[in-house]
């Protein structure tokens, strides 16, 4: 499960393309549960196929930085 998950600081990303994806979900709530963690529903978000995190765009494996990020740093 590891290679499906990572975590920054309060923030869980869960990536994966195959057929396990729920399974993996499940195991992420599963843990948390244990750990007597929760999560602010409002702030999730599922089945996403990109995402902007820290700056970058995230999309089927390939990191870019945010465009908007770039022309700030350039100027």
């Amino acid at each position: 499960m590891k290679e499906h998950v990572s975590v920054y600081l309060d923030d869980i990303i869960i990536h994966s393309s195959t057929e396990d994806h729920l399974k993996i979900i499940e195991e992420v709530f599963k843990r948390l549960e244990e750990a007597n963690l929760v999560v602010n529903e409002s702030k999730c978000a599922f089945g996403r196929r990109k995402i902007e995190y820290l700056g970058y765009q995230i999309e089927h494996g390939k990191i870019s930085a945010l465009s908007d990020k770039v022309e700030s740093v350039r100027r």
